[in-house]
């Protein structure tokens, strides 16, 4: 009898210690969890930002874009975002964009459980009315308190002042070369209505349903429940280490730029 209580304890005894060491095991594992940041770029386009751990969302296929990427050759001069994607992937990094409708929603993401959204140069191309406070309202939903979004978008007011001012050149920086020949009404609708590329065709419209102000776009946030906005003057400024690092923002030249904590 008392060799097999002994029998018994020893087994016991390593079932003891393999759900110690399963449960140590989970816990690791959990902590993991915990410790890594989810990163939305929404809507991106071909505007990947050569770091870890970003999803990248959006309604197109990129794959094209993503082929000739990798096949930069290593002494080619591009694009500066071109070139640190390029050298991103041959260093093994992974770029893919997952095709995916905007405006339905993300329920493949829980309740409180992102850390950093971007959004930039999407939210223009969102119905206003139905479909962008929907947008905006599931960002809310699926940041974590303390998350932070970052936004950028044409700023209407800016626009219009350089409009009246005479100062529409000022953006011809950013803009295709056929933007400097036009007059200043011209460089003020293409830049408003963002529609003048080639693929940009009456049943395949890409360009822009609406352009915000800081109040317009003060009303489409708050609405959607965040408090904190802040706003920036020019790009690399961020209350977010890993988003001043890590994202590069494009057409600052004629565009508003903000962020909002959750």
């Amino acid at each position: 009898m008392s060799e097999y209580n002994e029998l018994l304890q020893k087994s016991i005894f390593k079932n003891i210690q393999s759900m110690v060491v399963e449960c140590n095991q989970n816990n690791k594992s959990n902590q993991n969890n915990q410790n890594e940041i989810v990163k939305l770029n929404i809507g991106c386009g071909p505007c990947m930002f050569a770091h870890d751990g970003w999803t990248n969302y959006d309604h197109a296929n990129f794959d094209q874009f993503i082929n000739f990427i990798k096949t930069l050759p290593s002494d080619a001069k591009s694009l500066k975002f071109m070139e640190e994607l390029r050298d991103y992937a041959k260093a093994g990094g992974e770029l893919k964009i997952i095709p995916h409708d905007l405006t339905k929603g993300f329920p493949q993401h829980s309740d409180n459980s992102v850390h950093l959204i971007y959004l930039g140069q999407v939210i223009e191309h969102i119905n206003p009315i139905f479909k962008a406070p929907e947008l905006i309202k599931e960002c809310y939903r699926m940041l974590k308190p303390g998350g932070v979004m970052r936004l950028t978008t044409p700023d209407l007011d800016l626009l219009v002042h350089a409009y009246i001012n005479g100062e529409m050149d000022k953006f011809a920086c950013e803009q295709p070369d056929f933007y400097k020949d036009r007059d200043p009404s011209a460089q003020l609708a293409m830049l408003m209505y963002g529609s003048s590329g080639a693929s940009c065709v009456f049943n395949n419209y890409e360009g822009h349903m609406f352009l915000y102000t800081k109040t317009s776009m003060n009303k489409l946030l708050k609405d959607a429940g965040f408090e904190k906005i802040i706003y920036y003057n020019k790009t690399g400024e961020s209350v977010s280490e890993v988003l001043k690092k890590e994202v590069l923002d494009f057409g600052m030249t004629h565009s508003l730029c903000l962020e909002v904590i959750k």
